[in-house]
């Protein structure tokens, strides 16, 4: 399909729906009929790229993300703003574009969650906050699995700096 009348078309699509003037629009409308027949252009092709303010709900521990998410999809450009009380995104996307920022978010939301256990996990072997009484298991008394986890726990640990908790003496009389 050349794009050359996909864009034509939905210049004309633009005039026919924003115009006041009625003559205008009708002749806008007019035109846009014919160039879509012509060129076999489908209404469904004319709003793949139409931007519209969609409503997107996120968990305030996610905002950073879904900016990140968003901003990767439509670019730096785009208009995107923030109800002030809740976890309230509004941005002027296309309906693809909303679809792949809800299905990244979807994905990466998950991921982040996953990630984010391990680095508790982590951050906890690296300070040895652990109760007083533990048993340690061996490492070869786990499963492959539960080793390959133990591993990346260790790894992260690994990049993190320890913190020491002293404890202070009271001075009980």
């Amino acid at each position: 399909m050349n794009e050359k009348y996909i864009e034509l078309a939905k210049k004309l699509k633009a005039l026919a729906d924003g115009s006041k003037a009625a003559g205008e629009k009708h002749t806008a409308q007019l035109h846009l009929d014919k160039v879509m027949k012509k060129y076999n252009i489908s209404a469904k092709e004319l709003e793949e790229d139409r931007l519209l303010r969609i409503e997107f709900k996120v968990p305030r521990s996610k905002k950073t993300l879904f900016g990140a998410i968003a901003v990767s999809v439509t670019g730096i450009n785009r208009w995107w703003g923030q109800h002030k009380k809740r976890s309230i995104f509004y941005g002027e996307v296309s309906k693809s574009e909303e679809a792949e920022i809800r299905a990244k978010f979807s994905f990466y939301s998950q991921v982040y969650d996953d990630q984010l256990d391990l680095f508790l996990k982590a951050f906890i072997h690296k300070n040895d906050i652990y109760p007083p009484d533990l048993d340690a298991t061996h490492i070869s008394d786990l499963s492959k699995e539960e080793q390959k986890q133990a591993m990346i726990i260790h790894q992260i640990a690994e990049g993190l700096k320890r913190s020491i908790f002293y404890k202070t003496l009271s001075n009980s009389k």
